[in-house]
């Protein structure tokens, strides 16, 4: 809720007419209205202070936060990323260490997640900090794992078929995780079978 960009707006109906922002934004602010959380509210008790924008690098982004004890920090962004820069977990009973069989388990529910087609964002705090300008892709406590689907549109998989009957290759071009990106290809007929058909950018 913190680390975002996106507003919604008043809701009409259970609705938001005028929400504003980057798509995926919007629907996590839509998962905590929801929840009844809202991030205008949660700004009043901890104002921003500082953003570092998402970096395609790290592909993180995060923003500072004042709280009674310091600085607080939000962070999103792929879950490989996230999970790989924290060292703690937001168990039951509060933050508990987090060590390479947990980071493990973190990571296979990323992948059931993705393999299921669903955009998988994890979300990481870190708490106390003296200095907003603190590094802020270190020592974090990851706190959940969100899915978000994102259906392709009904007419995709006729459309593809129609560029194939005229001899044209369909190439998908996509941000997503790779197991994400196979799913919703094969869910519209791009791919089929177990053909390692998927390029990482690291790759190319």
């Amino acid at each position: 809720m913190l680390c975002n960009d996106a507003a919604l707006g008043e809701a009409r109906d259970g609705r938001y007419p005028n929400a504003a922002g980057d798509p995926l934004e919007i629907a996590l602010l839509r998962l905590g209205a929801a929840g009844g959380l809202g991030r205008a509210q949660l700004l009043e008790s901890a104002p921003e202070r500082r953003e570092e924008a998402f970096d395609a690098d790290v592909r993180m982004m995060a923003t500072f936060h004042e709280a009674g004890d310091g600085f607080r920090l939000a962070v999103k962004g792929a879950p490989e990323a996230v999970i790989d820069a924290s060292t703690r977990m937001l168990g039951v009973d509060g933050p508990e260490p987090l060590d390479e069989n947990g980071r493990s388990d973190w990571l296979r529910r990323n992948e059931a997640l993705a393999a299921d087609g669903q955009r998988v964002i994890a979300l990481a705090e870190r708490r106390g900090l003296a200095d907003p300008d603190s590094a802020p892709y270190e020592e974090l406590t990851l706190i959940a794992l969100v899915g978000l689907e994102d259906p392709p549109r009904a007419d995709v998989a006729e459309a593809i078929a129609d560029c194939r009957e005229a001899g044209i290759t369909v190439i998908m071009v996509t941000g997503d995780q790779a197991v994400t990106a196979r799913s919703i290809a094969e869910a519209v007929g791009l791919v089929e079978g177990d053909a390692d058909t998927v390029v990482h950018g690291a790759d190319m």
